[in-house]
């Protein structure tokens, strides 16, 4: 079992103690105390600690804590013990108490230890004590101090290791941060002048518009004017239609015969009108002929409207006849522009 060695003060005189404690000081512990000249012994069974924790209205265990501490000096900065030390020949009255404060004591424990015959032998064991004690604190110590220093030098690596790291930190934030402002400032730059082009192809868009705009209406004007041009020509050719139409229905047919080639000074009697009222009957069809603009305003050709001539027995018919030749003959004398006669050649 381990040995426990201190000393205290009992009424102003030093004493020391070797102390064996048995499981924690449940089953009973050794106690030897030494004033220098005398030495005095006592083993403590299981019954006397029941008894004393029974005395003292405690627990075996609290008892058992409490006394330890008291005995070994390993107490707590709250723990505050008074020790009673008195001899008695060869016997010695010993007594432990907690202080609680105030000049109140309460007693724990009461022991009186008979006198032993061979001290100098005791003295010398707990010198052996006392030096290996100190050995082994100093091996602790040496120890505590090789990994102190170890410690010490691995922190002292670890704290250059830690300032590289912040310098390396540094320097790439540094980099990272100019190669942001970089390239912020190109996108920057790259938004200007895309706003610029934008500002010159909003200003520059209303010329384009009112330049296309002009175009447009100068082409619809042209459309307008040929279109006008289109429907004169398309009336003239239709009211030519229409008076070939009175003139000549497709429905009836035209007695005649196979006229002879017509010259130029045939009368343009004879060529508007049959020259014998006996000749078979030949459909004719209508060709219709468009007109070509001219520049110069011309007046409209009207042909008159000739009836049909049919054969009938009444004499009335051929007055008729004879009296429209002459107000034809007549009318187209004086009515007829001077191309009129290459007009019915043609015809």
């Amino acid at each position: 079992m381990p040995q426990n060695f201190t000393r205290i003060t009992a009424e102003d005189v030093q004493y020391y103690l070797l102390v064996e404690l048995f499981d924690q000081g449940k089953d009973g512990f050794d106690l030897t105390v030494c004033n220098g000249d005398h030495v005095w012994r006592e083993t403590v069974d299981s019954l006397t600690v029941e008894s004393m924790a029974k005395t003292a209205d405690m627990s075996v265990t609290e008892f058992a804590d409490q006394t330890s501490r008291a005995l070994t000096g390993q107490t707590t900065s709250q723990d505050n013990f008074v020790f009673q030390a008195k001899p008695k020949e060869t016997k010695l009255q010993f007594s432990w108490k907690m202080h609680i404060g105030d000049g109140v004591k309460f007693q724990l424990g009461s022991l009186t230890l008979p006198k032993v015959s061979d001290s100098v032998q005791v003295i010398k064991n707990m010198f052996d004590l006392a030096v290996n004690q100190m050995t082994q604190l100093k091996q602790e110590m040496s120890s505590l101090r090789s990994d102190n220093t170890r410690l010490s030098s691995e922190r002292k690596d670890t704290l250059k290791l830690l300032e590289k790291c912040v310098t390396a930190k540094e320097e790439m934030e540094k980099d990272l941060f100019e190669k942001f402002a970089a390239v912020l400032n190109d996108k920057k730059s790259k938004i200007r002048q895309l706003k610029e082009q934008v500002k010159e192809a909003s200003s520059s868009q209303p010329v384009q518009g009112n330049n296309e705009s002009l175009d447009l209406a100068n082409r619809n004007k042209g459309k307008s004017k040929g279109t006008a041009i289109r429907q004169e020509d398309t009336g003239d050719d239709t009211d030519i239609e229409k008076t070939d139409t009175e003139d000549s229905p497709i429905s009836e047919p035209v007695r005649g015969r196979k006229k002879k080639p017509m010259s130029l000074s045939t009368p343009l009697s004879q060529a508007l009108l049959p020259d014998d009222e006996d000749e078979g009957v030949v459909p004719t069809v209508k060709r219709r002929r468009r007109r070509k603009p001219t520049e110069s305003p011309a007046a409209k050709l009207i042909l008159p409207k000739v009836p049909s001539v049919r054969k009938t027995p009444s004499s009335s018919s051929g007055e008729s006849l004879t009296s429209s030749r002459s107000r034809l003959r007549q009318r187209s004398s004086d009515t007829l522009p001077p191309d009129a006669e290459d007009l019915m050649a043609e015809m």
